[in-house]
C-alpha cells in the first residue's frame, strides 16, 4: 500500500512539472508571435521605397543644380566684377550674410521664390506692363527727342535694337529723381508689335551721387562682357525678365510672349552698342 502511494505521487509530480513545461512554453511562443509581426509591420517595403525615391530625386537635383552652376560666373571672376562695380559702375553687391536679421529673412524668402518659383515675387505679376497708356500717350504729346533732352546725362537704348526684332517704339517718359538743373536719371520705353511687348526702365547711376544694390545671390545669369544678372519668369502670364547694371547704367527689361531667349539676346546687344 506504501509503495502504492509512493508511486501515485510521483506520476503526480511528472504531471504537475509537464503541466508547468507546457504553460511556460505556450507564454513564450505568445510573446514572440507579436513580436515577430511588429517588426514586419515597421519594415514595411512602400515606406522604404518612399525614402529611396526621395534620396534619388535629391541626388538628380544635386546633379540637375551642378550642371546649372556651370552656366554661372566663378566665385573669381565674380569678385573681380564686385570691385569693378563698386568702384565705377554705381553698383553695390551684398551678399545676403551682410545683411540684419529682418532684411535677410525677407531676402531669404525671396531667393527662395527665385530658386522654386522662377522669380522674387513667387510667380505673383506686381508692376509689370501697368502704365502702357500713359507711356502711349506721354510719347505721343511729346516726342522721343523731347523726352530724352530732358534726361540727366545720358541716352535710352538705341531703338534699333528693338526694331530688329520687328519691335517699334510706341510709349516713352522720363521719370525717377528730377534735377532742375540737369533733368531727370530714369526713363521707361515700350516697344511692341501685334502680339509682344518690351518693356525697359533704364536709370543712369550717376558717378559719386547714386549706386544700386544687387544680393550677389540673387545673381543667377551673366550677360555679355562678364556682366552679371538676375533673371527671372512669371510663367502664368508669359513674361520674362532680365536686370543688371552696366557702364553706370541700370535695366530692368520686361518682355512679354517674346521666343525662348529673345530677352537675353536684347540685353546682349544693349551692352555690346556701348
Amino acid at each position: 500500500m506504501k509503495n502504492i502511494i509512493i508511486i501515485f505521487g510521483l506520476i503526480l509530480l511528472v504531471s504537475l512539472i509537464f503541466y508547468f513545461y507546457s504553460s511556460n512554453s505556450n507564454i513564450e511562443t505568445t510573446k514572440s508571435v507579436p513580436t515577430e509581426k511588429n517588426i514586419v509591420f515597421h519594415s514595411n517595403k512602400p515606406n522604404n521605397t518612399k525614402v529611396n525615391d526621395l534620396t534619388q530625386q535629391k541626388m538628380n537635383t544635386a546633379k540637375n543644380t551642378a550642371s546649372q552652376e556651370e552656366y554661372f560666373m566663378s566665385e573669381v571672376k565674380f569678385n573681380s566684377i564686385m570691385e569693378k562695380g563698386a568702384k565705377n559702375n554705381g553698383v553695390v553687391y551684398l551678399s545676403i550674410s551682410e545683411l540684419d536679421p529682418v532684411s535677410r529673412r525677407d531676402a531669404e524668402r525671396a531667393l527662395r521664390n527665385l530658386n522654386e518659383k522662377g522669380s522674387l515675387t513667387g510667380g505673383i505679376k506686381q508692376q509689370e506692363f501697368e502704365e502702357l497708356d500713359k507711356a502711349r500717350e506721354t510719347l505721343k504729346e511729346e516726342g522721343i527727342k523731347n523726352i530724352e533732352s530732358k534726361l540727366d546725362g545720358f541716352k535710352g537704348v538705341n531703338d534699333s535694337i528693338l526694331n530688329a526684332y520687328n519691335l517699334k517704339l510706341t510709349g516713352a517718359q522720363a521719370f525717377g529723381r528730377y534735377d532742375s538743373d540737369n533733368g531727370w536719371n530714369s526713363v521707361y520705353k515700350l516697344y511692341e508689335n501685334n502680339n509682344q511687348k518690351v518693356e525697359i526702365e533704364q536709370s543712369f547711376l550717376k558717378p559719386n551721387e547714386s549706386s544700386h544694390q544687387f544680393i550677389t545671390e540673387s545673381m543667377n545669369f551673366e550677360l555679355n562682357n562678364n556682366t552679371p544678372a538676375r533673371y527671372e519668369r512669371l510663367p502664368s502670364d508669359l513674361i520674362d525678365k532680365v536686370t543688371f547694371v552696366y557702364n553706370s547704367n541700370y535695366y530692368q527689361i520686361n518682355g512679354q510672349n517674346l521666343q525662348p531667349d529673345q530677352l537675353i539676346h536684347i540685353a546682349n546687344k544693349i551692352i555690346d552698342s556701348q
